[in-house]
């Protein structure tokens, strides 16, 4: 199943149609889903489930230039990790 766009409900196809239909793989957007959040009153369960959402490539592009959300970036090490 493809969710849509959290932001602007734009239905969204699969990228790969021959997938499994349990599979939430969207073509132009990027699914993001989390374990919980410490601090959050909605989700944050320690049973491995987890909470997955979609936003189109649109919603993702206009949230990046208006500062929304951070653009893309390599995350740096820590010294005395790995």
């Amino acid at each position: 199943m493809i969710l849509p766009c959290i932001r602007c409900d734009a239905e969204l196809k699969p990228a790969l149609p021959d997938l499994d239909d349990a599979e939430n793989q969207p073509m132009n957007g990027c699914c993001f889903w989390t374990s919980g959040h410490y601090g959050t009153a909605v989700f944050d369960h320690a049973d491995g489930s987890r909470l997955e959402i979609n936003v189109c490539d649109k919603c993702l592009e206009k949230a990046i230039r208006d500062g929304v959300a951070a653009p893309p970036s390599t995350p740096k090490r820590s010294e005395g990790h790995g």
